[in-house]
């Protein structure tokens, strides 16, 4: 593969005439640069500093680690937490966390990020009580007395937000270069991600050469409000481009807020749309009316059917690209309407791992015939990109791939094998699909003649042994001409 600047020039085999620098692999595996088409970059970086709560096994668990956590910052927050994943089957409550902590307000997001549980300092704050109603969109669950039990889902989690994003620019900045960094030492060229009121500083870093790879932002609708600047559908600062807008829809499985058609299995709703289908497809308009790519995360069958409708409502065509992003559960009309319309679906592989514990329990056997149903998207021509959620998920694209083809259970065993996809099917989803979603196939994805140089070099036994994915694979990777890390330093 012949470079000449940031493009490649010639791919082929044999012997050449090329009197450049030439640099020898020794039979390592080149791949197109791999995407990670669903991530909040900053959420990521930021994690980082707060409070590790994954893979906590009870509450006693959850207690202890609340209890050795040291911040001198004025909230104390954790993320990761997962009541199915604990021994005692529950959410953490107010009291559990009083226990630990009373005079200082904490949050402590579930691993969706779509629940979180806080302490009665922070209801105090908040000024959330049994009086207090639930806001559109969101719930503030409660005893049957009407007292919070500290659990606030959906939007309810909103009215924290005022107290703890005082930040200021350095600091925020340091969580930007963080997502960034580690995104790139996983192995990743592009990221496709979430951030609210974000623009600019992805512009300053890109304006200063400090982008270690293509970020793709896409910016939440709420920023149309928020926002000085907002940037138009494809501008570009060096690596950074804005093409979409993010909606939500519904919620999280495994909170119990996706939308359903039918209840939970064993339960007496179906979920939280987080807004109503008139208020949904009114926004939907107001951003295809602006021009912008559509995005919108929908987890539950209803809420799929709710968003198919609002984009056809608003004349969304295949050319547009809109995106569906999670279709973790779906219906035989719903593929086929995705397959008609070329609507794209956005999946996370590694929610596998996590989901299948408890995934028939929310949804009964019947509705897991179409529950990440990877493999029947493409067999029915739709356009699936592969992310990871991160920091829900690892951004780990390897250990996305190894989910995609491997569909591995908590105890290793494939789960709901006939969705597995092959190799080159699992790769693909990573590379020219997520180079489709943004609608830059004709330049990334593929290396061929005239795309940009963006490439990931790894071990080849991942083709034969897909257990070396879990390992560590990666070799080098090269970002719009540039070897920007290889064997595990970056490259100045």
């Amino acid at each position: 593969m012949i470079l000449n600047g940031n493009r490649i020039e010639e791919v082929g085999s044999g012997e050449c005439d090329f009197d450049g620098q030439k640099i020898d692999l020794q039979g390592k595996l080149v791949l197109p640069g791999l995407h990670d088409s669903h991530i909040h970059s900053y959420s990521y970086g930021r994690s980082k500093s707060r409070l590790n709560l994954h893979d906590t096994s009870s509450i006693e668990e959850l207690q202890e680690r609340l209890r050795q956590y040291n911040t001198d910052s004025e909230w104390i927050i954790g993320h990761g937490w997962d009541q199915d994943e604990m021994k005692e089957g529950r959410y953490p409550t107010t009291s559990d966390l009083d226990q630990v902590v009373a005079d200082k307000p904490v949050l402590l997001y579930r691993a969706c990020n779509h629940i979180g549980v806080v302490n009665s300092k922070a209801l105090a704050l908040m000024q959330i009580n049994r009086n207090t109603e639930d806001p559109e969109g969101g719930q503030i669950d409660r005893e049957t007395s009407g007292k919070p039990t500290g659990i606030l889902r959906e939007e309810a989690l909103s009215l924290v937000a005022p107290y703890i994003e005082h930040l200021d620019n350095e600091q925020r900045m340091r969580y930007y270069k963080t997502g960034l960094e580690t995104c790139l030492e996983k192995g990743l060229t592009a990221i496709h991600t979430n951030d609210a009121q974000a623009w600019k500083y992805y512009a300053e870093l890109a304006e200063t050469e400090q982008l270690p790879i293509r970020v793709f932002l896409t910016l939440k609708y709420s920023d149309f409000e928020k926002e000085q600047y907002l940037p138009e559908f494809n501008e570009q600062r060096d690596l950074l481009t804005c093409r979409r807008v993010k909606l939500f829809a519904d919620g999280s499985l495994g909170a119990e807020t996706a939308a359903l058609r039918e209840n939970y299995r064993g339960l007496d709703h179906r979920g939280i749309l987080i807004d109503q289908p008139e208020i949904l497809a009114k926004k939907i308009q107001d951003i295809h009316d602006r021009g912008y790519q559509l995005e919108i995360h929908a987890i539950g069958d209803y809420a799929a059917e709710v968003v198919m409708d609002g984009y056809d409502a608003a004349g969304i065509q295949q050319e547009d690209r809109a995106i569906i992003t999670h279709c973790q559960v779906l219906a035989k009309d719903l593929v086929s309407r995705m397959a008609n319309s070329g609507y794209i679906a956005n999946v996370q592989p590694p929610f596998v791992p996590t989901d299948a514990r408890w995934a028939e329990k929310r949804l009964g056997a019947t509705r897991l015939d179409y529950a990440y149903a990877w493999k029947t998207l493409m067999d029915h021509d739709v356009v699936v990109a592969g992310g990871s959620d991160a920091p829900i998920e690892d951004a780990d694209p390897f250990w996305g791939i190894y989910c995609a083809m491997i569909r591995p259970d908590p105890e290793g065993k494939s789960w709901l094998t006939h969705e597995c996809l092959t190799v080159d099917e699992a790769i693909e989803i990573y590379t020219k699909n997520g180079a489709y979603a943004v609608g830059m196939e004709d330049e990334l994805g593929q290396l061929k003649p005239g795309y940009l140089a963006d490439f990931t070099i790894v071990n080849p036994e991942i083709l034969d042994q897909p257990e070396i994915l879990r390992e560590e694979p990666l070799y080098e990777v090269w970002v719009d001409g540039i070897c920007r890390f290889h064997n595990g330093r970056y490259k100045e």
